[in-house]
């Protein structure tokens, strides 16, 4: 009868065995894992004292430690390439180790990724004799194992596999450090090493002789076994074992030297996923740099890996589930350190909030935002956006629990619970919004404070355009901004209700006068419900700014003759908008209020004489009402104007426990001086 043929060539081209660092390495797994097999077969409850694997690197220079690798001598001593071994050696597919997990196919992958291949072995035929078999395995059509002839077998049962010359791009993605190498072996069969059921393991390079047993035992620190049980959507139930290992950093793979904490996934007693986890349990190295590793074994794993070994066959949920439930168990043991990492989270929080009271909300559910927070959501940028998010979230919910209150036509009880809810949370949202926005002032504050003063290890003031741009920003105007793109509330409060202001633009560019001047600040108002003079509703206020500390001054820069320059032109102006068109005609007849910003020195005072001024009750300040033309003008220290703003936001300050705001204690050493006898000018 007819049979199947396989085409070995074709079989081997199509093993899914990219070349990488994991593949290079996968052959000579192979054989070690082929030679703990015979060793069991041999010895069997004797295999961790009896048995022994030994792995020999070959280098291109053996003189030279990091030399390229150009392949593995692997040799143990189990029971040998026997004639049941070797009819199974020689059927692809074999079922010859099925339930210990064999798939019959590994030796392929010796083919794909070594060109010279050799097998020597030593065992004990049917009659107890020892015998030998030697021969070479080779990529072919047919003939792939030729014996080599005069064979002498050795006294000494097993196995010695030799891999030599990488095919293709194999070689050069074969890693080179001897550590490296040593803890891939160790990532690989991790499993029963952890389980301290491993034969001797030695690896031979160059000079270096080591057992993985001692080396795997130096780094382990504590480790711990239990068993995990997984609930899938269908309602099927698996266990799986995980083993927790606490070990030095020197266990970690070397595929991400970026990762600390891993997570190995096992068929068969062999690696097959290694995943790092970071991010996952939000931990990097632990105590005395230390590392989390979780060793997972279990029927369902066994059932579900590839031919190659090189992956797990599952669908998304499934994976899920099982990374899920892996990681709750890690988590738990870990969980002094993850304690830590959630009192770490629990305190970026607070201080995010106290930078951005937007949040204040979540100081109601603290446990649950940290809780539900990501593990790996550590750093404050990455908490800050989890925070915005549920801002979004509640903010949506909250229009969305509104709209049914609005829609509803009965008061029932669930919508009674769901009006307590829309309230508590609206009454969050605006307490936290009043708060950012205090917040926001006391910072202003803070700079002004820093501005008034002299500039960072120096004696030399700020220059005036720096307080300016702080109050409004120059060459704008009210057309280009909202009221928050301002701080004219640090002068006067007032201030901000106002129809329409220029801010260092010249008289042409909002009236029909000509001139190139251009006023520090001028407001006009219509209207304006918030200035309470006698003619509030035809109003132009106008600022100027001195730089800070300014000793000198003469005719060119007086700032009370700037001011009654200025009124005289818009006396003579109208209005105009962007467009140019005349939008008030009532300049003339306005009403002036002028403030004149700057520190009270000797100079500065000599310009004000002849004019009735008289100082304000706490001295840094100057009012006065001046004639042809009519305005009334306050002069304003820096420190004044700083103090008077920390005075009338204190109340706010308080209620936020903002404890290092006292305007008592904002009066600097300053060129303010005003005597008994200038008390009049």
């Amino acid at each position: 009868m007819p049979s199947l043929e396989t085409d070995i060539i074709g079989r081997v081209r199509r093993m899914g065995l990219k070349p990488s660092s994991g593949t290079a390495l996968l052959p000579m797994f192979e054989a070690v894992s082929n030679g703990l097999h015979a060793i069991d077969d041999r010895h069997g409850q004797n295999s961790k004292v009896s048995g022994k694997v030994t792995v020999e690197v070959l280098r291109s220079d053996p003189s030279k430690i990091n030399s390229p690798v150009t392949g593995f001598i692997v040799t143990d001593n189990g029971v040998g390439l026997n004639e049941e071994n070797y009819k199974s050696f020689l059927k692809p597919d074999s079922q010859h180790k099925l339930s210990r997990g064999g798939k019959g196919i590994g030796r392929l992958g010796w083919l794909r990724i070594f060109s010279d291949i050799r097998v020597d072995s030593t065992y004990l035929d049917e009659t107890n004799v020892i015998s030998g078999r030697s021969f070479d395995f080779v990529l072919s059509d047919k003939d792939q194992v030729i014996p080599r002839s005069k064979v002498v077998p050795s006294t000494i049962l097993g196995t010695r596999v030799s891999l030599k010359n990488f095919d293709g791009a194999y070689g050069s993605k074969c890693p080179v450090e001897a550590a490296t190498i040593k803890q891939r072996l160790i990532g690989h069969f991790i499993t029963i090493l952890a389980a301290n059921a491993a034969p001797s393991i030695e690896i031979v390079d160059g000079s270096e002789q080591i057992d993985l047993r001692d080396v795997f035992n130096e780094m382990i620190r504590d480790t711990k076994e239990e068993e995990v049980k997984i609930i899938f959507d269908g309602g099927e139930e698996i266990n799986l074992t995980i083993r927790h290992i606490r070990a030095s950093k020197a266990i970690r793979s070397d595929v991400n030297r970026k990762a600390w904490n891993w997570l190995y996934l096992t068929a068969h007693e062999r690696t097959v996923d290694a995943q790092p986890i970071d991010d996952a349990i939000g931990l990097k190295a632990l105590d005395d740099g230390e590392v989390y590793v979780g060793c997972v074994r279990g029927p369902h794993l066994d059932d579900h890996v590839n031919q190659e070994r090189t992956q797990f066959i599952f669908d998304g949920d499934e994976n899920r589930e099982i990374r899920r439930a892996l990681l709750g168990s890690i988590s738990s043991y870990l969980g002094s350190y993850v304690s830590r990492i959630k009192e770490k989270k629990r305190q970026t929080v607070k201080s995010i909030i106290s930078q951005y009271p937007q949040f204040h909300y979540i100081n109601s559910d603290m446990e649950g935002f940290v809780e539900n927070l990501a593990a790996g959501s550590v750093a404050r940028e990455q908490i800050y956006a989890a925070m915005c998010i549920n801002r979004f979230r509640k903010t949506n919910d909250s229009s969305k629990i509104k709209d049914k209150i609005e829609k509803s036509p009965k008061i029932t009880q669930e919508v009674q619970s769901l009006t307590e809810t829309y309230r508590k949370f609206v009454q969050d949202q605006q307490r936290g919004l009043l708060a950012e926005y205090v917040l926001q002032r006391k910072s202003v504050l803070d700079i002004l404070d820093k501005y008034i003063g002299f500039r960072d290890g120096t004696e030399t003031s700020y220059l005036e355009e720096a307080v300016h741009n702080l109050v409004v920003p120059m060459r704008s105007s009210s057309s280009e901004m909202e009221i928050t793109d301002h701080n004219l509330w640090l002068i006067d409060d007032r201030l901000s209700f106002y129809s329409h202001f220029a801010s260092d633009l010249k008289f042409r560019s909002y009236t029909d006068n000509p001139s190139l001047d251009r006023p520090d600040v001028a407001f006009f108002y219509d209207n304006c419900f918030a200035w309470q003079e006698r003619d509030a509703g035809n109003t132009v206020v106008l600022v100027e700014f001195k730089r800070p500390g300014r000793p000198n001054y003469n005719g060119d820069d007086n700032p009370l003759s700037q001011v009654i320059e200025y009124i005289e032109r818009f006396k003579l102006s109208n209005l105009r908008d962007v467009k140019g068109r005349i939008v008030s005609a009532r300049l003339r007849d306005a009403a002036f209020h002028c403030y004149i910003v700057a520190d009270l020195t000797p100079k500065l005072l000599a310009t004000f004489r002849g004019h009735a001024f008289h100082p304000t009750p706490d001295g840094d300040g100057l009012i006065g009402f001046i004639r042809n033309p009519d305005a009334f003008v306050e002069v304003v220290s820096y420190q004044k104007m700083l103090r008077d703003a920390q005075m009338r936001n204190s109340v706010f300050f308080q209620k936020l426990g903002i404890t290092d705001v006292d305007p008592s204690q904002s009066v600097k050493e300053s060129p303010t001086l005003i005597t008994e006898e200038e008390e009049t000018f």
